[in-house]
């Protein structure tokens, strides 16, 4: 039998490049969809699904077999299916599709700055870097969600600019906007009769959720009543927790106890249905060091909510300033007011982040409700270019 479509991910369950991923596999017709991991057993709707053995496996003494072992795996699928073109997101698939031979055109996508995704501290990210620097110029076509990680493909990895192309991420709005409404009828519906703040990210180094908790731990001087939710799972969690709690806060961590009404920060854990918890919250505020182009922060537009976030990439700045263009902060003050919200300055180029600066646009944005409805209807707005019936079209183009 043959396959239109090969999509490898390495899971469906998260933001960005999964999110993507799961997009594809819910839309592609004729496609098969294989992953490395399915942590939330989610089945695509249109997409054959196939979960790579060795999953489980995380001793790090098995890292190399279960990678052969997924190598093996793909390139029996690549020849028994026979794809007219594999797709495939973030380094670890991106890498299997390159060194697997068949299945067609191979196209990979890119969702962050190699340079800043990879430090090199870690052996196998050292491996990965090294991999990419050979393999993605042999791609057919290689697509980067920013223009900024175009150039970097171009420029750092010797990609032919012709293979190159830039594409924004897709968000389903329709679908978004109806899951928003739903509850849960649990103590989670609890947090919805409180006045709060939102974030959506994984617990990892690159969502900065340190310096959240700074910023949150001086807004709360003079909004008292304030709480901060956070939605996501990751190996840092259980640190940030202990950085609410050594600065005085009350945690409430839902996926462990009752909830509580007096609790300041709310951890929720992974949500598949994150939407009432943006829908409900004041505003949504993203501390990241980098990013591609942030699928929560387009969830979070879709739903009307003011943003303030760092600049973290010429995606946001593109969202943000209609522009990717590099800032120059010190001709600034730490802020820029925009259609959406307030775009600040990324805690990575400066020695002394301006958490009176944070603290001052959060306020305003809680408390300027002409401001605020401004934000809402020029959010609405602008995602409508990111829908999921546009984006469709330009992956139909791509992949012919």
């Amino acid at each position: 039998m043959r396959c239109k479509v090969l999509i490898l991910s390495t899971d469906l369950s998260g933001g960005g490049a999964e999110y993507v991923a799961r997009l594809m596999s819910d839309r592609i017709e004729q496609s098969i969809c294989i992953l490395f991991e399915n942590k939330k057993n989610i089945s695509p709707e249109k997409s054959l699904l196939h979960v790579l053995p060795g999953s489980k496996i995380d001793q790090r003494l098995f890292t190399l077999a279960r990678n052969i072992l997924r190598l093996t795996y793909i390139q029996i699928i690549k020849v028994a299916y026979r794809p007219l073109i594999t797709i495939s997101h973030l380094e670890g698939p991106n890498i299997a599709n390159l060194l697997s031979t068949g299945g067609g055109r191979r196209c990979i996508f890119i969702h962050n700055k190699l340079s800043l995704n990879y430090d090199g501290s870690q052996r196998f990210d050292r491996l990965k870097l090294f991999l990419a620097k050979i393999l993605y110029q042999k791609a057919n076509l290689v697509v980067g969600v920013s223009k900024e990680i175009c150039r970097e493909m171009v420029e750092d990895y010797g990609v032919n600019q012709e293979r190159v192309r830039y594409l924004a991420n897709p968000i389903d709005t329709k679908k978004i906007t109806e899951l928003a409404q739903e509850r849960f009828n649990d103590d989670r519906d609890c947090i919805f009769g409180a006045r709060y703040v939102v974030n959506v990210a994984n617990f990892i180094e690159q969502k900065n959720h340190e310096f959240l908790i700074e910023v949150y731990h001086h807004v709360i001087k003079s909004q008292t009543n304030l709480k901060l939710v956070l939605l996501g799972d990751g190996k840092k969690k259980h640190h940030i927790k202990n950085v609410c709690i050594e600065k005085g806060m009350v945690v409430n961590d839902l996926t462990e106890n009752e909830f509580i009404s007096d609790a300041q920060v709310y951890f929720l854990g992974f949500q598949a249905n994150p939407y009432p918890f943006v829908q409900n919250s004041q505003l949504f505020i993203l501390t990241s060091l980098w990013e591609g182009l942030p699928i929560a922060l387009l969830e979070a537009m879709c739903l009307g909510k003011p943003v303030v976030l760092t600049d973290c990439s010429s995606g946001v700045r593109e969202i943000m300033l209609g522009n990717d263009e590099v800032i120059d902060w010190t001709e600034r003050d730490g802020a820029i007011r925009t259609d959406y919200g307030y775009m600040l300055q990324n805690p990575l180029d400066t020695k002394d982040p301006k958490y009176g600066v944070w603290e001052q646009v959060v306020s305003t944005l809680l408390l300027d409700d002409r401001y605020r409805l401004e934000c809402e209807k020029a959010a609405k707005e602008y995602v409508k270019f990111h829908d999921i019936s546009i984006l469709e079209k330009s992956w139909e183009k791509l992949f012919r």
